[in-house]
């Protein structure tokens, strides 16, 4: 290749920088120039690379005189690339790529690709030239730090090198690159080198600057790792004659998200200078995007830089080196990287257990059960003397402090430890919850974190738990923790599970199979359908059809949908459907589902199937007294399209008040706002058959438009068992500006309760419904107090 005749071009004034590759020759290796445009008497660093590996980087420093000329002032930007600069190892790297790849030459400030005006060599070019030149010496870097830890320059450097005007000598960074050891691909037997204790080290700086004086060496830095994990910067090196460094990306300060800085006897050793003047550090950057090019600068302005090029190969391993071989950097990680499963998994598995001098903390796991990708809950006890934290740590990184857990009490552990910790051991028993997926076949520990290390003071394998929400929420739920805790607990650490397990469960039932049976000869064009979940008990439907027999709007007007919600009952209701048929001669369809879905889930599988525009919603125990009921609340609907549902009073059995409407209560102990019906089990006042407005009404009587109801979502399906869902309804039907209205002169018997086998143990069911309060509470809690408040203006 020849000199190219294109003039000199200096590109974009307003750039920060201009240049161009204008020669190129087997002999005489690669010639241009660099220009810093604003700066022109400052060198700019470059960096050679063969496809996307770096060979050799320096700097473009040399004063050029015919652009000095060009510009009027001294330009020191010459660019010249000898074969003879090439070490063994950029020959290495050469050798494995294949031969057509191209040479670039990038700046190493900004990645960006200096031009060429001359045809670009390839690697194959590259290889017959330095063949031409002679490979360098095997060994040869190994050989020139005889006396330094691995890649250090020695004080011979200095000497061979001589001395500046002002009697320094600076050594220049060697070529930027990969950072290889002996498992690595292609040569690497090049990079070894001996330390001062005569072990084979096997990685070297990638990139140094050091500064001396007659020999001696007063300041430097030196990376050693320059990684991404998990989207994460990670830099670790060493310093002598500073106590920190200052990080740039550009010209912009770049301070990282954490930095431990070590002692280095080895450096100190290897330069033979006191221990205080070599300084290691760790950092992480844990921003989104890691920087392409990252300077340190250490002491009176040296700087060391690196070209970054993200790689996996390997970048998992450097960090878990470099976690085993500093505790500080892993409690360092476990306390600044906790948004970052990928440094916590690689710290839980160098963790060590604690030594026996360590008395910060104790701690032991009594109970570990986890739904595989859902999250676990952990119970036990510990305690820690401060400034010491304890964490959750799983092997897949998962963490939670237990500062963060639900803490009671116990006598046992303050009997057993306190003479020796005292006040520490109080409130030693712990709930905790980790709401990110973990692997059941895993492990988990708890870890205690000082500023010197990271230790395990307790681990357990983890046992599977029930992953169906309501086995789930019973096993979680008889844990013993404090009952005026409970409100707390749950929102920090039960619910959030509870949830996942329930979003998976309906998740899963949009594929459920369900079967629609029709009974005799249906509606064509209906003008309500009646949708009517079954569970338990399928029997309560002959008194309902024996009632239906006897209102002409319901057969003539309406559809009934039994959905049933209980497949045990499947044939047992099914062969008895027909002689229900032809008994009372009123058509129906039952929509046999394959699982149980629950109320809502079961009501709004009706609601889907039913053809008319409008829905009651109807339990299965309640029976209508007289006919004529269903047609009026269907008027009072259509009459104003301001009601958005319509209720009718519900009585029990032995003809005390069941329902007439809801009102919300503040409960103390639930910390929420619960459902109340006022006048329940009392006579009921004599009948008024003017409609009134109320807050809301049950979900057992509940008449609503078919668009209505699709419009907010139906009734939602994510309440633990069945309690709230009716109310919810309604504030979804307030909140869009709509009443809620229920005639007390209309008039059936619920026979609450008696169609559900609903759950059994009282502290179970105590629960559930503080969960259920719970969940309404974050959603409707402010709009209740602001209707109430309302309330009480318009009444003042």
């Amino acid at each position: 290749m020849t000199t190219a005749t294109l003039p000199t071009v200096f590109g974009d004034r307003h750039a920060g920088f201009a240049g161009l590759i204008d020669h190129a020759d087997e002999q005489d290796g690669i010639r241009g120039w660099i220009l810093r445009i604003h700066q022109p008497n400052r060198p700019v660093q470059w960096c050679l690379m063969a496809g996307d590996d770096a060979i050799l980087s320096g700097l473009a420093d040399a004063v050029r005189q015919d652009i000095s000329a060009a510009l009027g002032r001294e330009a020191r930007c010459t660019l010249h690339i000898a074969w003879t600069q090439l070490t063994a190892r950029a020959f290495g790297t050469i050798a494995r790529l294949p031969p057509s790849a191209k040479l670039r030459l990038i700046l190493v400030e900004t990645g960006e690709e200096v031009q060429w005006a001359v045809p670009r060599p390839t690697v194959g070019w590259l290889s017959r030239a330095v063949e031409r030149c002679g490979r360098p010496e095997e060994g040869a870097e190994a050989r020139a730090i005889p006396s330094a830890p691995p890649g250090l320059p020695s004080s011979r450097d200095f000497e061979s090198r001589g001395l500046a005007a002002d009697g320094r000598s600076a050594i220049p960074a060697p070529p930027a690159g990969r950072i290889t050891d002996d498992a690595g691909a292609g040569s690497a037997s090049d990079l070894r080198a001996v330390t001062p204790a005569g072990r084979v080290a096997t990685t070297v700086p990638a990139s140094y600057v050091v500064e001396g004086r007659e020999g001696r060496p007063e300041v430097g830095i030196a990376f050693e790792h320059l990684f991404v994990v998990d989207g994460t910067l990670c830099a670790a090196g060493w310093m002598i004659g500073a106590e920190t460094v200052e990080f740039r990306i550009g010209e912009d300060l770049a301070p990282p998200s954490l930095i431990v800085v070590l002692d280095r006897p080895d450096v100190a050793s290897g330069y033979g200078i006191p221990a205080e003047r070599a300084r290691g550090f760790v950092a992480v950057w844990l921003a989104p995007r890691p920087p392409a090019i990252l300077f340190a600068t250490a002491g009176s302005d040296l700087q060391a830089s690196l070209g970054l090029r993200p790689f996996s190969d390997g970048a998992e391993r450097q960090a878990t080196d470099l976690l085993r071989a500093h505790p500080a950097f892993a409690a360092a990680v476990l306390r600044g990287a906790r948004a970052h499963p990928a440094w916590l998994r690689l710290a839980a598995g160098v963790l060590q257990e604690t030594p026996e001098e360590f008395k910060e903390a104790r701690g032991f796991i009594e109970q570990a059960k986890a739904v595989p990708n859902i999250g676990g809950m952990l119970i036990g006890w510990s305690f820690h003397v401060p400034p010491c934290e304890v964490v959750v740590l799983t092997d897949d990184g998962v963490m939670r402090s237990l500062d963060e857990a639900s803490r009671w009490t116990r006598d046992d552990i303050t009997a057993g430890f306190g003479a020796e910790f005292g006040a520490f051991t109080y409130d030693a028993g712990y709930l905790v919850a980790l709401h990110a997926p973990v692997r059941a076949t895993g492990r988990v520990c708890l870890v205690a974190i000082v500023e010197t290390g990271a230790y395990v003071i307790a681990r357990a394998a983890w046992e599977t738990a029930p992953a169906d929400a309501v086995s789930f929420a019973r096993w979680a739920f008889e844990l013993p923790t404090p009952a005026y805790t409970f409100s707390d607990r749950l929102a920090a650490h039960d619910a959030p599970l509870i949830e996942r397990l329930i979003k998976r469960r309906n998740e899963g039932l949009r594929y459920a199979r369900s079967d629609v049976l029709a009974f005799g000869q249906p509606n064509p064009d209906p003008h309500c359908s009646l949708i009517i979940p079954v569970y338990g008990r399928y029997d309560f439907a002959r008194h309902q059809l024996l009632s239906f027999a006897e209102d002409a709007f319901i057969r003539s007007k309406c559809e009934i949908v039994y959905v049933l919600d209980d497949p045990r009952l499947a044939d047992a209701f099914v062969g008895e459907a027909d002689a229900f048929v032809r008994l009372y001669d009123v058509p129906f369809r039952i929509v046999v589902g394959s699982v149980n879905r629950g109320f809502s889930g079961a009501t709004n599988l009706g609601a889907r199937l039913g053809a008319a525009p409008r829905l009651l919603l109807l339990n299965s125990d309640v029976i209508p007294l007289a006919a004529g009921w269903l047609e009026r609340m269907c008027e009072t609907l259509d009459g104003s399209e301001t009601v958005g549902a319509v209720g009718a009073r519900l009585l029990y059995p032995n003809g005390s008040l069941q329902h007439e409407g809801m009102d919300f209560e503040w409960e103390p102990q639930l910390d929420a706002y619960v459902n109340k019906h006022p006048g329940m089990g009392y006579p009921p006042d004599p009948v008024d058959c003017r409609p009134r407005r109320c807050e809301a009404v049950t979900g057992a009587c509940l008449l609503i438009r078919r668009a209505e109801f699709e419009a907010v979502g139906m009734l939602d399906e994510e309440f633990l068992i069945g309690d709230f869902e009716d109310s919810d309804l309604c504030l979804k039907l307030r909140e869009r500006g709509r009443d809620i209205v229920l005639f007390r002169d209309l008039v059936l018997v619920h026979l609450e309760r008696q169609s559900l086998s609903l759950t059994g143990e009282t502290l179970f069911r105590d629960r559930v419904v503080r969960y259920n309060a719970w969940r309404h509470q974050r959603r409707w809690g402010g709009l209740i107090a602001r209707n109430q408040e309302s309330e009480r203006g318009s009444h003042a």
